[in-house]
């Protein structure tokens, strides 16, 4: 995902990082919201919409690659399954959010459910063939991608280290096996029936929003329970914003690539890439 290395970039680079705000769970005046969400379904909208409707930060995988979390987050188990041998500490992943979606979130999603008392849960859904095509176009790892993009990640260790990740976790044959257009879907849709399914044999399913980001508010404002806002509904992260991203990814390795800079001159490769992703 462009925007994860970029986010992986700034918890490194950055020169300010960014601020945890510490609250316990008991500190909750809101139900936690689970966002059991494939990435590419309007997950970052969905991010900006509960913070603007007050419910505090939403963990997503830039908060993931901003803190420099990954590690927390890589358990051994079987992905595909998503069975795992142990569990990543959510409590302390959490202190200071209120909701997460998206990847590494929607891979333990029931895990987490069950961990935080009186959550709630929301499937951002989207047309699985437009989904597929989104995420080949602009966030889906592989080793035709352009030579430079790929020279950034294996010219940086913690991107590698990401690229690993992701491909082991949820991209690899191992997990969705996005390189199969068939088998995707299939995990995809498997994936959202395996949500509404568990959610009705808890009887829990008044729990459970199953939702378009081109609804808007009015359902999701009624699963709250919180009032309308007077503002469009946010859609961010478009396709041209993750290939801008991905351009200055493929700057950033061009330079490797041709010895301008390099990674382990720290000064000087800090400053290069603060003044390139305008940190």
């Amino acid at each position: 995902m462009p925007d994860a290395a970029a986010a992986q970039l700034k918890g490194i680079y950055a020169l300010k990082k960014k601020d945890h705000v510490v609250m316990d769970a008991g500190e909750r005046n809101k139900p936690f919201v689970v966002g059991a969400s494939f990435p590419r379904t309007g997950t970052n909208s969905l991010k900006l919409a509960l913070e603007y409707l007050g419910w505090g930060k939403c963990y997503h995988i830039q908060e993931m690659c901003e803190n420099n979390e990954l590690q927390k987050w890589d358990v051994k188990g079987d992905y595909k399954k998503r069975d795992f041998e142990h569990l990543p500490p959510f409590q302390e992943l959490f202190r200071g959010y209120n909701a997460g979606l998206d990847v590494p979130f929607c891979l333990f999603w029931k895990q987490i459910f069950e961990a935080i008392p009186d959550s709630l849960v929301i499937l951002s859904v989207r047309d699985p063939e437009r989904w597929y095509e989104s995420c080949a176009k602009t966030i889906f790892k592989h080793e035709k991608l352009p030579e430079n993009r790929i020279a950034a990640y294996r010219g940086i260790p913690d991107l590698q280290k990401l690229w690993d990740w992701e491909m082991r976790s949820h991209w690899g044959p191992c997990a969705w096996n996005f390189k199969c257009k068939a088998e995707a879907i299939a995990a995809y849709e498997s994936y959202m029936e395996d949500v509404k399914q568990y959610m009705a044999s808890k009887g829990m399913s008044q729990r459970l929003l199953i939702f378009s980001v081109k609804e808007g508010w009015e359902p999701l404002c009624k699963f709250l329970n919180c009032d309308v806002p007077d503002i469009d509904f946010p859609h961010v992260n478009s396709k041209e914003e993750q290939l801008a991203i991905a351009a200055k990814l493929e700057t950033l390795g061009a330079a490797i690539t041709s010895n301008e800079i390099a990674p382990d001159n720290e000064e000087e490769f800090t400053q290069y890439v603060r003044k390139l992703f305008n940190f």
